[in-house]
């Protein structure tokens, strides 16, 4: 927990950058494997994980984890099947391959989500949000989501993205044993997604100032603009709101939510004429 942890933040802090232990620009594989086999003598610091060493948890199993890998990891899978007669069978099949699984798919995030997929939250970053990985690691590939708002403790902000952690964390809430969850202003989420889009069609949409969509497209996306800052102002003071009258801070945070369907709308809007560009010419 605690070495996985602070790499982690340090990935957060540096990320596409030297510093970054699993630099997706440094390859594929260093990102996906290799980085595992250079050891740096920074990484045994935990500087950055204060609040982690005074959990006693945490340290408890900082101190025990090799134990923990050789009787969790392989010593119980041999057991289980030993149980059903063959216990080279569950040591090869609950232990070395699951092993090995596992980690493949936990370094999918490394590799294939900052390499293929949609960078849907943060053009200037190389996570992206890629369903495939989703699947495979329960949510964590809706990478670009998760880089742009690291405190969120979603990765998948819709209903019907896969992410059983985030369906698991609630359902901890819900029972006592979780609780302050972080989440992301709908309006900073709207933002920073129209701004990735605009990053990404910034060509097109120059272009589209010499068609006859020009104005129009220019309209949309500064009505859109407007809506999101006027939503964020909102969200902001329903936020102080709380503290003096739950009724009053009820009626800014609808509001919030009408401009930001007012924003999806306008940008949604400017997208599709914005498609039309090609037959215009």
């Amino acid at each position: 927990i605690l070495w996985w942890s602070a790499s982690h933040r340090v990935h957060h802090k540096y990320v596409d950058r030297d510093w970054d232990p699993y630099n997706i620009q440094r390859g594929f594989w260093w990102a996906h494997i290799f980085w595992i086999f250079y050891r740096n003598p920074e990484s045994a610091k935990f500087d950055n994980a204060t609040d982690l060493q005074a959990n006693k948890i945490v340290m408890w199993q900082h101190k025990w984890h090799k134990v923990i890998l050789i009787v969790g990891g392989f010593g119980i899978p041999t057991l289980i099947g030993a149980a059903f007669g063959d216990a080279i069978a569950g040591l090869l099949w609950g232990g070395f391959a699951r092993i090995v699984v596992i980690h493949h798919t936990t370094f999918f995030v490394n590799s294939l989500a900052h390499t293929w997929g949609r960078k849907a939250f943060s053009f200037e970053q190389s996570a992206r949000d890629n369903w495939a990985v989703a699947l495979l690691t329960l949510g964590e590939g809706y990478h670009s989501f998760h880089h742009r708002f690291p405190a969120d403790f979603r990765n998948g902000i819709l209903w019907y993205q896969w992410d059983p952690s985030k369906w698991f964390i609630q359902g901890l809430t819900a029972v006592g044993l979780a609780g302050e969850l972080k989440t992301t202003p709908a309006p900073l989420i709207e933002q920073a997604r129209m701004d990735a889009a605009i990053r990404l069609l910034g060509e097109k949409i120059e272009m589209s100032r010499l068609t006859a969509y020009g104005e129009e497209i220019t309209r949309r996306l500064t009505t859109a603009r407007e809506s999101l800052e006027r939503a964020l102002e909102l969200w902001r003071r329903q936020r102080d709101a709380k503290l003096v009258s739950l009724r009053r801070a009820r009626v800014f945070r609808r509001n919030a939510k009408k401009h930001v369907r007012l924003a999806r709308r306008e940008w949604r809007m400017a997208i599709k004429l914005l498609e039309r560009l090609p037959e215009a010419a």
